[in-house]
């Protein structure tokens, strides 16, 4: 039978244990919560939960909303404010809101009165949004992983221009390229990339995924609106995209062994305990054979199924 859905998976687990030739004293929400750490357990340890892939995140700025508006800023002047002394770079304003790629010192307050360093024209602050580049942090989804790096942003925002190492090179060597031999190439692409690595500062990532956010240790300011941010991370898998997921014969296993602890769990509340017709309850039994079954598979997992740490954090 084809299992492609959570309901067919906990079919399936009832029918393992016995049902319906026995009752199996499980309750929706207990099956449920079951299911989910199953998939805890097999995400956190089977290959084939996440997959690596890429995340593109268009870079925010902060936006501030003001009120009582009067002159004109210009672009890129230095606005203070008038109580806490914070200064930032004026970038554009729509409507009411004052943007601007970044706070560089201080805290804005509702109420401060901000005046431009060139224009002279004043606002009053009403709130204030803060963007990617102040908050030195970006918000990833739940079903990231990991993160591993971050793509070279010149490799994402802009052209190979004449004057680049690499644009030069090729324009002078390109035919070489037409011998047989490719070690030239080969040598002169890995001395590049050493370079590169030595010679250009690669930010450092810190990242929880408790806490959903990664934060970028690196100069963020010479970002631009429009720019991106393109992350390299692992993925878990959607099983309700990917219903191969709930037919896994390891996954099948841990729901089958949680729903028998589970159901060892509710019936030792009545251990010893002898029905009509001479049938004794035997919870404990169940409860410690489910144990023993969940160590065995859990094992399994870890030992044949688990990805070195090393392949997944950056």
């Amino acid at each position: 039978m084809t299992i492609a859905s959570r309901t067919d998976l906990k079919n399936y687990a009832l029918r393992e244990l016995g049902y319906p030739v026995i009752s199996i004293d499980l309750e929706t929400t207990q099956m449920e919560d079951r299911i989910d750490e199953a998939l805890q357990m097999w995400r956190e340890y089977h290959f084939d939960a996440i997959e690596r892939s890429y995340i593109s995140r268009q870079v925010t700025i902060d936006e501030i909303t003001v009120t009582n508006l009067a002159g004109t800023f210009q672009y890129n002047e230095w606005i203070t404010s008038s109580v806490t002394g914070t200064s930032f770079q004026f970038y554009d304003i729509h409507g009411a809101i004052i943007r601007s790629r970044a706070i560089t010192n201080g805290t804005l307050l509702a109420g401060e009165v901000l005046t431009g360093s060139v224009s002279n024209a004043t606002a009053e602050v009403v709130s204030v949004a803060l963007g990617d580049i102040s908050n030195r942090y970006v918000t990833l989804p739940d079903y990231v992983h990991s993160v591993t790096r971050l793509i070279n942003w010149s490799q994402v925002t802009s052209k190979v221009s004449m004057f680049d190492l690499r644009y030069q090179w090729r324009l002078n060597d390109v035919f070489a390229l037409t011998d047989v031999n490719l070690t030239y190439y080969t040598q002169m692409q890995q001395h590049l990339s050493l370079l590169d690595q030595t010679l250009v500062a690669q930010p450092s990532l810190r990242f929880n995924r408790h806490m959903n956010k990664v934060y970028i240790d690196g100069d963020m300011n010479y970002l631009n609106p429009g720019d991106y941010i393109v992350l390299e991370v692992y993925a878990i898998i959607d099983p309700d995209v990917y219903t191969k997921v709930y037919s896994d014969r390891v996954l099948k296993k841990l729901v089958v062994a949680y729903f028998k602890r589970q159901w060892g769990a509710n019936l030792s509340k009545f251990d010893g305990i002898t029905l009509p017709g001479g049938i004794k309850l035997r919870g404990a039994e169940i409860y410690q054979e489910a144990l023993l079954e969940i160590s065995q598979v859990e094992e399994e997992l870890r030992s044949s199924f688990e990805v070195p740490s090393g392949f997944i954090t950056g």
